[in-house]
């Protein structure tokens, strides 16, 4: 039997399996079949994580203190793709809550995914992931869509590991209004990973921090209640329009249909960077067979 547990962050849930031996192999059917949520555990997409020392990283340098963790992710159909900043602090909380590290209070877990790396730092108040360097792509994103043209949106396209289109509505009552085609649509059009929705507050700006709230779609899972990356690429359009007033907001709050994600920006060597804080809690835990 193989154990794993189901993790949820923020409402993007994972089936997370650990290993501190050996690799975790399955078929992409059986992956798919785990997912169901009528036949199998049920889930947005499976992980798993192989414990490994920085040496066994296919000779690569990596600065790490042992051990990291190798991680792929799957999305509910079983098809592999790019390791989610939400996958990453699943993992580490999942590896946290049995034991299999000794964390400080404030400690950082390296988890990796191909050349992605995860730092996620384990905090009280939930799990901080660096996202890395984010790249803007264009600013077109209003003009891609009629529906929200007529709405006076304004956008940006954006690149974190993933490629989002964000459009920025006027207000929330809009945010509510766009329905799963205008989502779809938007995704459509520009083929990018993701499509954002997003809105300042009525007040933007509370005790420094930024105010917005967002909501996200992917093509292949459709509307999900917390995303990552798209939580940061929301922050990150709307400090654009915001900035245009003369006052550049580096912290976040982005309210999502499953909680609040924290983002922050910061300066680095290689370019400006952007992370996010986040929650994340154990649903069940249980055993499939091998």
């Amino acid at each position: 039997m193989l154990d794993f547990t189901k993790v949820s962050v923020l409402g993007n849930d994972f089936i997370v399996f650990v290993s501190e031996a050996g690799n975790l192999k399955f078929d992409q059917e059986r992956l798919g079949g785990l997912c169901d949520r009528r036949n199998g555990v049920g889930g947005d997409g499976v992980l798993t994580a192989v414990k490994i020392a920085a040496a066994d990283n296919g000779g690569a340098s990596l600065s790490y203190p042992d051990p990291i963790w190798r991680v792929s992710q799957y999305d509910r159909f079983g098809a592999i793709e790019k390791l989610s900043g939400n996958g990453a602090c699943a993992v580490v909380h999942c590896v946290k809550e049995k034991g299999l590290v000794a964390h400080k209070r404030r400690d950082t877990i390296a988890v990796i995914n191909g050349e992605q790396i995860f730092d996620v730092l384990v905090g009280v108040g939930g799990y901080g992931v660096n996202l890395s360097r984010w790249q803007l792509l264009t600013s077109s994103a209003s003009k891609s869509h009629s529906d929200v043209e007529r709405r006076d949106a304004d956008g940006l396209d954006i690149s974190i590991g993933k490629t989002h289109r964000v459009v920025q509505l006027v207000n929330k009552t809009e945010l509510q209004k766009i329905d799963s085609g205008e989502f779809s649509e938007a995704c459509r059009v520009s083929g990018f990973d993701a499509a954002v929705f997003a809105c300042l507050e009525e007040n933007p700006v509370q005790d420094g921090i930024g105010q917005i709230r967002a909501r996200f779609y992917t093509g292949k899972n459709g509307e999900l209640p917390a995303d990552a990356e798209a939580a940061a690429a929301a922050a990150l359009t709307l400090r654009r329009s915001f900035g245009r007033g003369g006052l550049l907001v580096h912290n976040w709050r982005v309210i999502v249909p499953g909680g609040r994600v924290a983002v922050r920006m910061f300066p680095t060597q290689d370019g400006e960077h952007v992370s996010v804080r986040t929650r994340a809690e154990t649903v069940f835990t249980g055993s499939v067979a091998t």
